[in-house]
């Protein structure tokens, strides 16, 4: 029988919840389903669980593994299931209307939807409320109607969505190896790559939040950030504005608690590449936490870029020579000054120099100090003389590069690029090929 939804419900010591989650799937009017629960190294009741209801119903597939986070069990039923579209539960959560997988999936099918979704109710301290999304709609007559993601721009509540199966594995979008908002980047990226969700006026999903919510941030806000930053990038790269102001209002608001009592290198690392993107950013917001933390920051900004950049950096500078070339060719730039002659503006001179973009000049205040190898044949000279040379456009090379991209663009010149900026969308680019 042909499979029209596999559920994929990931499962770690879910004793207590499970059958409640499956009795919910099973109260569906829509029978041609399939329930793959991935049991992510249980250590309590929950395998035994699934093995005495997966007597019961053949639509059930059991899969176990060591312990890797929700995300990577996700992608395991993911890569298992057979259904024509895919649902997420969570395994302490449920689903609501009876009817709602039937109507979703013959609304989805009958308007080829790459992404269909329904409402949410959330379970909160004892109170359950009505989830906004996707209820401020005016449906008229349509039994459905289509919304532009750019439209809404909300990465949370995945679990609201039907997805093509195929959809997601063409374009290999599954979920980061994350512990922690693994979902978001997840929702993000799918909803990215989708344009537009047929939206059904029913209740799908009932969501509970608990304690556990907040512990597992305070154990895993690394990779909270770690989110954020990915989301970031997409925000700042698609032009939503609406979900960059979002996720920089979470770092200042909800997520700021757990920097202090969890604060370490990595933690303080993750902050300074969001502050410098969004120092960078169209969409730039205020930075609270910052402020907040700005002595420690001052301190820990210098380590980072000097120390973690530059090693980072200079790897992805040579191992993206033929990356690079084609980001310049694509913006018909074909000979560059480098502004820098520091530890990055001699790796791309390096870089540049194995391919077919030419370097008209390196400017550096210390230019009088500074011996470039004969191999290079590119003129030296001081930043206030670069006009002096012809080029298509000005790499900025070092990383706090605020003030120099600045002065440039007010001394009159056109084109001026952030290195760091270029490898940032080298590494989207490849990341999204």
């Amino acid at each position: 029988m042909k499979k029209k939804v596999s559920v994929i419900i990931p499962t770690y010591n879910a004793e207590v919840y499970i059958k409640s989650a499956y009795k919910s799937v099973c109260k569906q009017s829509l029978k041609e389903i399939e329930i793959v629960f991935v049991d992510d190294g249980s250590s309590d009741g929950t395998l035994r669980i699934l093995d005495e209801i997966s007597k019961e119903d053949s639509r059930i597939r059991v899969f176990s593994y060591e312990h890797k986070g929700s995300g990577a069990a996700r992608n395991y039923g993911l890569e298992k299931a057979r259904g024509e579209y895919v649902a997420f539960l969570d395994a302490d959560d449920e689903y609501v209307d009876e009817f709602a997988f039937e109507k979703m999936y013959s609304l989805a099918t009958a308007n080829k939807a790459l992404a269909v979704a329904g409402q949410r109710v959330v379970i909160s301290n004892e109170r359950e409320y009505k989830d906004q999304l996707f209820r401020d709609i005016d449906y008229g007559d349509n039994e459905c109607l289509y919304l532009d993601f750019a439209d809404y721009q909300e990465d949370y509540h995945y679990q609201n969505y039907f997805f093509r199966r195929d959809f997601l594995i063409d374009n290999k979008i599954f979920f980061p190896y994350y512990l922690r908002y693994q979902d978001p980047v997840f929702c993000l990226k799918a909803m990215d790559k989708a344009k537009k969700v047929l939206v059904v006026p029913v209740e799908l999903y009932k969501y509970r939040v608990g304690q556990q919510d907040q512990d597992a941030i305070e154990r895993n806000i690394s990779d909270c950030l770690r989110g954020i930053l990915d989301n970031l990038m997409i925000a700042d790269k698609r032009g939503y504005g609406i979900l960059y102001r979002k996720l920089i209002a979470r770092v200042n608001n909800d997520y700021h608690p757990y920097f202090f009592s969890n604060m370490n290198v990595e933690v303080m690392n993750l902050l300074s590449q969001i502050l410098m993107l969004n120092e960078s950013s169209t969409y730039k917001q205020p930075m609270q936490i910052m402020d907040i933390m700005s002595d420690v920051m001052r301190n820990w900004v210098n380590y980072a870029l000097g120390e973690y950049y530059t090693e980072g950096m200079e790897k992805i500078i040579s191992n993206n020579v033929s990356n690079i070339e084609s980001y310049f060719f694509k913006r018909g730039i074909k000979t560059i000054a480098i502004y820098g002659a520091g530890k990055f503006g001699m790796k791309l001179l390096d870089a540049i120099a194995q391919s077919s973009v030419k370097v008209s000049v390196v400017a550096d205040r210390n230019f009088k100090d500074i011996q470039l190898p004969d191999k290079y044949n590119v003129n030296l000279d001081a930043p206030e003389n670069m006009k002096l040379y012809k080029y298509d456009a000005v790499v900025v090379t070092p990383i706090r590069y605020g003030n120099m991209a600045k002065k440039l663009f007010e001394e009159g010149e056109q084109r001026v690029f952030i290195l760091k900026s270029i490898i940032d969308e080298v590494l989207f680019d490849i990341e999204n090929e």
